[in-house]
């Protein structure tokens, strides 16, 4: 049995989805009383995340991983930030690396090096199990250490 509506949330919904009137009764649209919910288990099984890598020593130029992403885990990283917490150097890029080939893709570089880097992502950037995040240190003069914040969601990895 349908469920009548009043008439200007039919013209609402008629313009929004293209709906053609029934030719049975002209002046309504007979909208179905049942309620399909749907919901995406990919979204609630996602577990949010802040994580600070322990302290780094830089002590010269180089790439230094600072996360590896847990083996049958999966990130969708939000952003990232590095934080020099001693030392005089300055980073310029973030990579992720894929552990089998050791081939390292940037995710962020920076206009200009700086001892700090903040990388906020459009979308959830997706690393897979296994895989580091690094950030290159391009300019030193003193020794020190530096850490990375994360704020990632974390989930079960499927395999393929």
């Amino acid at each position: 049995m349908p469920l009548w509506c009043n008439q200007d949330y039919i013209d609402r919904i008629v313009t929004r989805f293209k709906l053609e009137y029934s030719r049975r009764y002209p002046n309504s649209i007979p909208v179905d009383y049942k309620i399909g919910l749907s919901s995406d288990v990919d979204e609630i099984l996602k577990t949010p995340h802040v994580a600070e890598s322990l302290a780094v020593s830089i002590p010269a130029l180089g790439y230094y991983t600072f996360h590896i992403v847990p083996a049958n885990k999966l990130w969708r990283i939000a952003s990232a930030q590095m934080a020099a917490s001693t030392g005089t150097y300055k980073f310029s890029t973030l990579y992720v690396v894929d552990p089998v080939t050791s081939t390292r893709g940037t995710i962020f570089a920076a206009s200009t090096p700086a001892p700090g880097i903040l990388a906020t992502f459009p979308s959830l950037y997706r690393i897979d199990g296994g895989w580091a995040i690094q950030a290159e240190c391009n300019d030193w003069t003193l020794i020190g250490n530096a850490v990375m914040r994360l704020f990632y969601y974390e989930e079960d990895a499927i395999k393929r």
